[in-house]
């Protein structure tokens, strides 16, 4: 039978760990200031660049989030705003630059064009040139390319929504981007968010039954937060590097692993609970993610929603034994000290 005092301080040390496996995960949901491409239903495409010019490639990042154009050296593309003001500027030299006075500067800081305009922006001022990058690249939140209204679009043959265009200059040549954006549903197809949810519960229950020994916990929690983070940096490189996506994600996932590097040589359950508890909320966080059709990662999308599910269910199983038993079926009178539970200063139970 435990101590009362060991099993007071095994329930002090799970608490803990879930609520600093929640902090991490809080701090991964917070918004913060960046804008990246999100799950969504929606996807631009880009159809044709008329005329067909050489040096400057226009394309769609993240569904439907940004705009980008990359350019060769050599070659000067002048982006103008919804007024037709310079709004923003590849130079020769690879140079980009935002007019801070474009009206549109401010009103494509987030994907909803929520920004605020102060007095400064005028579409007729003189342009305010600020160096933003020196890549020949440059990415925005052009709102003629994804749907502005909160009610869900009519849509026409093949989930269209509208069709649009953006005005460019291709040194000095005047150059039209034209694409459509079309809508693909609200979910993925039910057989498949079935499937995905059978292999998130089939994950869990065969964790449940394997990882009954320490080793084997340690093992399933490193390799699902391995994944972890291979997902969330996979969808950090989905937006453009000048787009400013939250990196926190990613930070999560490697704080899940550290947890689990440091469990060895320190009081195991808690941190285990603590790594476990933040897989869970770090997948529950992105499961827009898993029934989105369209997904921003450079990975398929069926990868990112399948690895999404399997971390879900391997932190699960992991935390639903540690819950359960968290000496282990290996421990004994013979086991019995700081390893066994993983707390400090505990000791094996004294026999009658």
């Amino acid at each position: 039978m435990r101590p009362r005092s060991t099993t007071a301080r095994l329930a002090v040390g799970v608490v803990l760990a879930l609520a600093g496996g929640l902090g991490l995960v809080l701090a991964a949901a917070s918004p913060a200031a960046a804008d990246g491409a999100r799950p969504s239903g929606y996807e631009s495409v880009v159809d044709r660049v008329d005329p067909v010019v050489d040096g400057a490639r226009v394309t769609v990042v993240g569904g439907d989030a940004f705009l980008q154009v990359t350019t060769r050296p050599g070659t000067e593309v002048v982006v103008p705003g919804y007024d037709g003001e310079p709004y923003l500027r590849i130079g020769r030299d690879g140079v980009v630059a935002v007019n801070r006075r474009s009206p549109a500067y401010w009103l494509n800081q987030s994907l909803d064009g929520r920004g605020t305009l102060p007095q400064s922006a005028s579409s007729s001022a003189d342009p305010e040139w600020q160096p933003t990058g020196a890549r020949g690249r440059v990415a925005w939140h052009d709102h003629r390319i994804h749907w502005m209204l909160a009610a869900r679009p009519t849509t026409g043959p093949g989930g269209l929504v509208q069709e649009w265009s953006v005005p460019l200059s291709v040194n000095g040549q005047k150059v039209t981007v034209e694409g459509r954006l079309l809508y693909l549903g609200a979910t993925v197809p039910w057989p498949q968010l079935l499937l995905l949810a059978l292999s998130g519960v089939g994950t869990a229950v065969l964790v449940g039954r394997w990882a009954r020994h320490r080793h084997q916990q340690l093992f399933t929690l490193f390799v699902a937060s391995a994944l972890a983070l291979f997902l969330a940096w996979s969808t950090f490189r989905a937006s453009p590097p000048d787009a400013g996506a939250s990196l926190l994600p990613t930070l999560v996932a490697a704080a899940a692993m550290l947890l689990v590097a440091v469990a060895p040589g320190l009081p195991r359950v808690p941190l285990a609970l603590a790594s476990a508890a933040t897989l869970i909320g770090w997948a529950l966080v992105r499961s827009a993610a898993v029934w989105s059709p369209v997904v921003p990662t450079t990975l398929p999308g069926w990868v990112d929603r399948l690895g999404t599910v399997v971390v879900l269910g391997a932190a699960a199983g992991v935390a639903f034994v540690l819950v359960r038993h968290p000496l282990g079926p290996d421990a004994g009178p013979s086991a019995g000290g700081a390893e066994d539970d993983g707390l400090p200063g505990s000791s094996a139970p004294e026999l009658a």
